[in-house]
């Protein structure tokens, strides 16, 4: 059975953040993810608020639920040491008796950007190291302590004493594209959990993530996968989508990877990973996603009436999702978070369609 989670980006609104994971559980849905940034530009189509802590709210939602699953959407591993964040992880573990995930991606450099003593170099690899640190520090024991000897990362009888909650298995995702990150999904991770997709790149890149999970002798029906497509529901479906065309087109024009995929290589010239996103980038990207159509954008967003909503969600749960993560219009949350409760959930929760 397809879980269902929920990307709440609701941007200097503590309080409405928490309600909104509050909320989510009322309505039914298995997990919620928080989007971890510390710099990025203010604007409106993009991120009109600054950002908050998201291991913060994340505790504090732990507190007042009882079964949703919790984790990031996602971290880097480079404002933090992977050590510190696995602390941080598997003290939301504890505080969530057991309902706590790592999601792990590169980064992006506009999250530290101001911050010019961080080198932003090879985040694939860094990435790679960190999560072999993470992964032997949770091996660790006092009399067996973790050592690691790499190129960003050097570890020396390191032993993190507190473990995941009753010594469940913490589990780790990554987000991320590009064959080299498939393959640390494949290799090194328990799941796949990348940000805006169209069901069929999505099929393929899983596809993919499993034959190298084969390949590395690991049993590719253990890897997860959760995609977080955008998503809004409307009775009236037109203006459902409507809503979402302007973000998502502009959230695209910084995918070059992805819009050369749905067919417009002529446009794809920024990537999100590398891009600070200071005035002038931001104007670049607005001049791509005024060149979008609206009908590539409508392939990576499940949007309108609740019955095209449904439909891509099949569409993507028959690719291989194990989970959907919906992120709704920042202006919609509650309303989304309601609609799915309602309408979509009930839908895939029906035993009688399996």
């Amino acid at each position: 059975m397809v879980m269902f989670g929920c990307q709440i980006n609701s941007f200097g609104n503590v309080e409405a953040t928490i309600e909104a994971c509050l909320r989510a559980e009322k309505s039914g849905f298995n997990l919620v993810t928080l989007p971890d940034h510390l710099f990025h530009p203010l604007d409106k189509l993009f991120l009109p608020e600054p950002a908050w802590d998201a291991y913060v709210i994340l505790s504090y939602v732990a507190a007042r639920t009882k079964e949703l699953k919790l984790g990031p959407g996602v971290s880097d591993v480079i404002r933090r040491h992977p050590a510190t964040l696995l602390n941080e992880v598997v003290t939301l573990d504890h505080a969530s008796q057991g309902r706590a995930f790592l999601a792990l991606g590169a980064g992006e450099i506009f999250n530290f950007y101001p911050l010019k003593e961080i080198k932003f170099k090879r985040p694939v690899k860094r990435l790679e190291e960190a999560i072999m640190v993470i992964r032997s520090l949770l091996a660790s024991t006092q009399e067996h302590p973790a050592y690691f000897e790499g190129e960003f990362y050097k570890l020396s009888s390191g032993y993190l004493g507190l473990k995941p909650y009753k010594g469940r298995k913490l589990p780790i995702y990554v987000g991320g594209y590009g064959p080299r990150m498939l393959r640390l999904v494949a290799t090194l991770s328990d799941g796949w959990i990348p940000w805006m997709n169209a069901p069929e790149q999505f099929e393929d890149d899983l596809r993919e993530v499993k034959k190298m999970a084969s390949e590395a002798g690991r049993d590719p029906d253990e890897i997860e996968a959760l995609p977080i497509v955008f998503s809004d529901i409307d009775i009236d479906g037109e203006a459902a989508k409507a809503r979402l065309l302007s973000r998502t087109k502009v959230c695209l024009a910084l995918r070059k990877r992805l819009l050369e995929r749905l067919g417009l290589k002529n446009i794809a010239e920024v990537d999100l990973w590398n891009t600070p996103l200071v005035s002038e980038d931001i104007s670049r990207v607005y001049k791509i996603a005024g060149l979008i159509p609206d009908e590539v954008a409508l392939r990576v967003m499940a949007a309108g009436h609740r019955d095209e909503v449904i439909g891509v969600i099949e569409r993507f749960v028959k690719a291989g999702a194990t989970a959907f993560i919906m992120e709704p219009p920042i202006e919609r949350i509650f309303e989304t978070i309601e609609a799915y409760g309602r309408w979509v959930i009930p839908y895939f929760r029906d035993t009688s369609r399996a």
